[in-house]
């Protein structure tokens, strides 16, 4: 089992790229069946967007599309930085309320994705 185990080469960005590209994936599709479930969320920071609904199925796709990338190891340093900044920017807008712990979750994650997937700091032992 241990040597199953080894030739696996399990690493931690691989467990955080899976868990974040599968959460990217969910709130993709769940915005793009039912757009209205992201309206309440936009405030009126996104109000003075000419076609909010062009926006809103703009975001899903990206969601849909930045969780595809992950999943396949593609352009993961550059998705979990922006991913860090639009988790942490939704959570500026939106405050703070009972569901912020899942946003503390999705920021620290993309966080840690991207420093795992720097050249520099991926031979960092702790």
């Amino acid at each position: 089992m241990k040597n199953m185990l080894k030739k696996l080469e399990i690493h931690p960005d691989h467990i955080l790229r899976l868990g974040l590209g599968f959460v990217l994936i969910y709130i993709g599709l769940s915005i793009f069946s039912d757009q209205g479930e992201l309206f309440p969320f936009l405030t009126n920071f996104f109000l003075f967007l000419p076609n909010l609904a062009l926006f809103v199925k703009i975001f899903s796709a990206f969601q849909i599309i930045a969780g595809i990338c992950l999943l396949a190891g593609i352009f993961v340093r550059f998705f979990s930085f922006i991913l860090f900044w639009q988790f942490l920017l939704a959570l500026i807008i939106n405050g703070v309320d009972l569901s912020t712990y899942k946003d503390f979750g999705l920021i620290t994650s993309a966080l840690a994705l991207f420093v795992l997937s720097s050249k520099k700091t991926s031979s960092i032992k702790i």
